[in-house]
């Protein structure tokens, strides 16, 4: 297909006032980056996921929204009232959190730099932790083990019980062996009343589980790219995968497990955007953000795709080298390198002369601007816009 210079430039005129500012607003769209905003909110804690860190907890803002994913890396600074640091085996879910990090746009999980509790002030309270050796009903008094030390509370009627799905919970719901945490009300010389006690665990039975996980995965099989449906993927290894984490309830790495996603599952890709199932390939390395059932299968409320990103012949064009017209496909030779552009029935061809065209309008010699879906680690881009760029650019 020729185009006479008269035509390209009586045409040329009319499409840059209407087609390219919708180009240069798709351009928009492309990123190279993750992109982060800094938070500053306090909530309440929902979930802990361990007293090591890294660890993950999830916070229900005070402002309202959906319960957020904050992961605590080992830099992170733990604070309470006063500027005094603290310890993650004195937080306890329920307990007032300000969180200081970076969220991240695409997945709108936080990587904190600094979490407070709002709940915890030192010269008034104090933790407890560890297994209850003895338990006196008449007197309220228990006695508790950690670290081969027993350590005496006592149990009032402003105590605080949680066992399990009992909560108030009462002296009478506690057995000898139970995994407790709890908050202390400071007594010089007595012993000290719990504000707070909670049964973390009894016997291999977890009562506080940390249901939400941010889990790294590759992708093994898709049943379906419509909602609702089933895949299932590789456990990656992460530094909130522990071994032996009583508190772990997906897996070890390289175990294979099933992820729901429903219809009001987020699907993006690496460095923002929305995506589809459509553009996943067994293979692809996932971030998956849900909750654990107790059949250990992963309800996913997020499924980042980091295999493959929004690019763009942004700069210099790139241009037709061949064309493949049975397999819907050109290379296009831009930059240093040669890249393999396959389209489908969602690309969109436009020619600057002419406006919407189709696949069988493109030459070798073409000068083409686009956007596509990069895959890692290939020089494959799957085009969802193609521009075939006017002759006097």
């Amino acid at each position: 297909m020729k185009k006479s210079l008269f035509m390209i430039l009586s045409c040329f005129v009319i499409f840059s006032f209407v087609a390219m500012p919708c180009l240069a607003q798709e351009a928009t769209e492309e990123y190279t980056s993750e992109v982060t905003s800094e938070v500053n909110f306090a909530g309440m804690l929902v979930e802990v996921g361990s007293t090591d860190l890294p660890t993950t907890l999830i916070i229900r803002p005070n402002a309202g929204g959906l319960d957020v994913t904050v992961n605590l890396d080992e830099n992170v600074v733990l604070g309470q009232r006063r500027d005094q640091l603290t310890s993650l085996s004195d937080w306890i879910p329920g307990d007032q959190i300000r969180v200081i990090g970076l969220k991240d746009e695409n997945t709108s999980v936080v990587d904190a730099t600094i979490v407070i509790n709002l709940s915890i002030q030192l010269y008034i309270h104090r933790g407890i932790n560890g297994w209850i050796e003895a338990i006196d009903t008449e007197t309220g008094i228990i006695d508790i083990q950690w670290m081969n030390t027993i350590h005496q509370i006592k149990i009032t009627e402003d105590t605080h019980l949680v066992a399990g799905k009992k909560n108030p919970a009462e002296i009478k719901d506690l057995e000898i062996g139970d995994r407790v945490r709890g908050r202390l009300l400071k007594r010089v010389g007595e012993i000290p009343d719990a504000k707070i006690l909670i049964v973390l665990r009894r016997g291999s039975d977890l009562f506080m589980k940390i249901r939400t996980w941010v889990t790294k995965g590759q992708l093994l099989e898709i049943n379906g790219t419509e909602a609702p449906t089933t895949i299932k993927i590789q456990l990656l290894p992460s530094l909130l995968l522990k071994e032996g984490d009583v508190n772990n309830l997906i897996g070890s790495v390289g175990d294979e497990v099933e992820v729901d996603i429903g219809e009001s599952t987020k699907i993006v890709r690496r460095f923002f955007g929305s995506s589809n199932l459509s553009e996943f390939l067994p293979g692809d390395n996932l971030v998956i953000v849900g909750r654990i059932n107790d059949e250990g299968r992963i309800e996913a409320k997020l499924v980042k795709n980091n295999s493959i990103w929004l690019t763009a012949t942004k700069g210099r064009a790139g241009v037709i080298t061949s064309i493949d017209e049975s397999g819907q496909m050109f290379v296009l030779e831009w930059g240093a390198n040669s890249w393999n552009i396959y389209c489908t029935a969602n690309t969109r061809f436009v020619d600057g002369a002419y406006g919407d065209v189709d696949f069988s309008a493109l030459e070798v010699g073409d000068k083409i601007r686009g956007r596509g879906v990069k895959r890692f680690l290939s020089d494959d881009i799957t085009a969802t816009l193609v521009v075939i760029v006017p002759a006097l650019e």
